[in-house]
């Protein structure tokens, strides 16, 4: 209000500022040469102030005075018992409305500021070609009256914008008047939260065992009956919402129906085990799934609808889970449901009261007995195997709310109300949220199992050919989303996620100082994700490149794997500058830590940059790719991998010899497969010389072309290269495309030719 105040008051000394400040020039008329492109411009500033209506505006609360009724109501809470649990879902609620309405304020201030501009903008220009018509008496008649048609319009436009002006006013003021109760409201369960807190050591009531818990108390009752009010009158002002929900449920029905024929024609079933209660269950899956999707369609709703949610939204999830789980663990998922309907209905019960204190009680007492008689009756032991971590997990899990339980019905006993209280109902709602996630992670992996199996996702190559790897990586990251969602709550329900978050931004913000290196764990740790993050995405990336768009090209030999090289370089320059930027490192030090690097190339890594550049070489010119039969000197092997610094070539033998990439640019290398993939095999003979050079050539040739490895096209060649005193030498040249088998190529032809001779009588 002060600074719309201030404006109000600029606007009016604004005249007189102008009067006394000769820097501020008064709207002088239009010269008679630029009147007409001056015109040009007045059209486009209206086109300007049009904009600015049509902008749109922040939406007003429906009433001013719904803050204040919600606020009463939870007011009303805060009156009598209240746990810490619902006193920070409360205090949740209320600071995302104070959200709200600090952004709604925002939005209208801005919109404020642009209304002021377009009007000031509007009376200059009316001012300007009013003095313009006033002096102009040589202008044309249809000047003049292009100059009188922009006035109108002006003066329609300045009419409308102070007419939105005095509306965004109004919504400012309605605005201001929802903020108040909101922050009172927000202090208030604030102040209470801090109350609860301290308090939870304090003995609030007597001890059962004693006759003053046993006197009669007065009741509060008006809680419940406020609340219920509250709850009607949200329910009539968002009609539709129910139909929506109701909407997608039906929805998700048919498609549930609808996806059963697509299943049976399934080949593999066995890739289908464990979604056949979500198909053969669609009213439940449904439910469940509409339900849990309530946070989107009731924004913002009293405290009395969660419950009522949070007991439907148990049922589909156990009659989901009965199909699910093994039949020793059925029944105990049962007692869940009568357990979550029993809290519901202590509720309803006169807080503080004896009679509340008892039904509590003993809630408490009967959960921990179901809990230690499922621990005793082996069911654990017989579903979850206690050497494997999951087993140990569960029964740790079962152990520590047992306990949990029994420390919060002796404290509930002894009249410390608020720490029983935040224990019991802290495991009960964690027991209840854990039964809810592990249905909806159940349904979640369900439905990433069938989109695998039917189109579009299981037209998909990389689906068809690594279906089991993708499902097993999908269900790894929904389990661990799934675990880490029921910790949080967890932590929330016993009112920890104060104190978590406050020692985590503590450890976060703990500086690490090596010499005048100084690092936050915060930092380092967004500096190892950052680059765990790239190297996912770039392995991610490169799979969907092998899998799915090379199968679908006609790439030349090499080209793939140098693309994939390429990306994958890429992306980690991507990742090691983001990384970078995470770790907090100064520009400038980055920058001498740049020169240094320099320096250390110009003397000492001169080998390895060179060996990276012929790497790049290597991919980018192809001189060899994998899979080449490459001589390097004495040695030939297969390239089995062209990486950053060397490659990897695999000889016959079984070894592995690592090539730095700068040899194999800058030496001699043969090549046997850079154009084709045709070896030819040379076998050297030596017969006397009194052999018919007529009958030895046609037996050479026969033993070539005799072995089912060696090629007819080219043909094989025999040739007499010289005739010595007592020996002629031949020479047998053959091809064939088994490049890894030309030794065993050259033994057959050689053996085979060496038995043809001495039938043949030339040995």
């Amino acid at each position: 209000m002060l600074k719309r105040f201030l404006l109000c008051l600029g606007l009016l000394c604004t005249p007189l500022l102008a009067a006394e400040n000769p820097a501020t020039p008064a709207p002088t008329p239009v010269p008679l040469a630029e009147v007409a492109p001056q015109l040009e411009q007045a059209q486009e500033a209206l086109r300007r102030l049009e904009a600015t209506l049509q902008a749109p505006a922040s939406e007003a609360t429906p009433e001013a005075e719904a803050p204040a009724r919600l606020a009463a109501a939870d007011k009303l809470a805060l009156e009598g018992p209240i746990s810490l649990e619902e006193l920070s879902a409360l205090e949740a609620t209320w600071e995302k409305r104070a959200r709200q309405a600090a952004a709604n304020r925002a939005a209208l201030d801005q919109r404020l500021d642009a209304l002021e501009a377009a009007l000031a903008e509007a009376a200059l220009l009316s001012d300007r070609w009013k003095q313009t018509l006033q002096a102009g008496a040589e202008l044309p008649p249809e000047v003049r009256k292009a100059v009188e048609a922009l006035l109108a319009e002006l003066g329609k436009r300045r009419e409308v914008l102070q007419l939105e002006r005095r509306r965004t006013l109004s919504l400012q003021n309605r605005a201001t008047k929802e903020a108040t109760p909101v922050q009172e409201m927000v202090a208030a369960l604030k102040a209470s939260r801090d109350q609860a807190v301290g308090r939870l050591l304090v003995k609030d009531r007597p001890a059962l065992w004693s006759p003053a818990a046993w006197s009669p108390q007065p009741e509060a009752g008006t809680v419940v009956a406020d609340q219920w009010a509250a709850l009607r009158a949200y329910l009539a002002q968002h009609p539709g919402r129910a139909a929506l929900q109701a909407a997608l449920f039906l929805s998700l029905v048919l498609a549930l129906r609808w996806l059963r024929p697509w299943l049976a024609r399934v080949s593999d079933q066995r890739a289908l085990e464990g979604t056949e209660p979500l198909v053969e269950m669609p009213a439940s899956t449904a439910l469940l799934i509409a339900l849990a999707a309530s946070h989107w369609f009731y924004p913002d709703p009293p405290r009395l609808f969660w419950v009522g949610w949070s007991v439907l939204l148990l049922i589909p999830a156990v009659l989901l889970l009965r199909r699910l789980v093994p039949p020793q663990i059925a029944p105990w998922l049962q007692a869940l449901v009568v357990f979550q309907l029993l809290d519901q209905v202590r509720r309803f019960l006169p807080a503080g009261t004896l009679a509340g204190r008892l039904f509590f009680l003993g809630e408490l007492l009967l959960a921990a007995g179901c809990i230690a008689g499922l621990l005793r009756s082996g069911g654990l032991r017989e579903v979850l195997d206690p050497a494997r971590p999951l087993g140990r997990v569960v029964r740790a899990f079962f152990l520590a709310a047992l306990g949990g339980l029994l420390v919060a019905a002796g404290a509930y006993a002894g009249g410390y109300i608020g720490l029983g209280t935040l224990l019991g109902e802290g495991v009960l709602a964690s027991a209840y949220l854990g039964a809810i996630c592990y249905a909806l992670l159940a349904v979640a992996e369900g439905a990433v199992m069938i989109a695998l199996q039917v189109p579009p996702l299981g037209r998909l190559a990389m689906v068809r050919h690594h279906r089991t790897l993708l499902w097993q990586r999908v269900r790894r990251g929904l389990r661990w989303v799934a675990l880490f969602l029921w910790a949080s709550a967890t932590v929330s329900f016993l009112s920890l996620h104060g104190f978590v978050a406050e020692k985590g931004a503590a450890l976060l913000a703990t500086r690490l100082s090596l010499g005048s290196l100084s690092l936050s764990v915060g930092n380092l740790l967004a500096c190892g994700l950052t680059i765990w993050a790239t190297f996912l995405l770039s392995r991610f990336v490169r799979f969907v490149l092998e899998e799915e768009v090379y199968g679908r090209l006609r790439l030349p030999r090499g080209i793939p794997f140098a693309i994939s090289r390429v990306v994958h370089y890429l992306l980690l320059v991507a990742g090691f500058t983001l990384a970078l930027g995470a770790l907090g490192v100064d520009a400038t030090k980055f920058t001498i830590l740049a020169g240094a690097v320099g320096v250390g190339i110009g003397f000492g890594l001169q080998n390895i940059v060179n060996n990276f550049v012929s790497g790049l070489i290597l991919l980018f010119e192809r001189p060899l790719k994998v899979g080449d039969v490459l001589q390097v000197d004495n040695l030939e092997g297969t390239v089995t991998h062209i990486g950053i610094r060397a490659s990897i070539l695999r000889m016959e033998s079984g070894s592995e010899v690592i090539l730095p990439n700068g040899k194999l640019i800058s030496d001699k290398v043969t090549n046997w497969t850079l154009s084709n993939s045709l070896r030819g095999v040379e076998i050297p003979v030596s017969v006397p010389r009194a052999a018919d050079a007529r009958v030895v050539i046609p037996l050479l040739l026969a033993a070539a072309e005799g072995h089912p490895k060696a090629l007819k096209n080219p043909k094989p060649e025999a040739l007499l290269l010289t005739i010595g005193p007592a020996n002629c030498d031949y020479q047998l040249r053959l091809w064939t495309l088994h490049q890894n088998e030309w030794h065993q190529i050259r033994s057959e032809v050689t053996l085979a030719l060496h038995a043809a001779l001495r039938e043949a009588g030339v040995l």
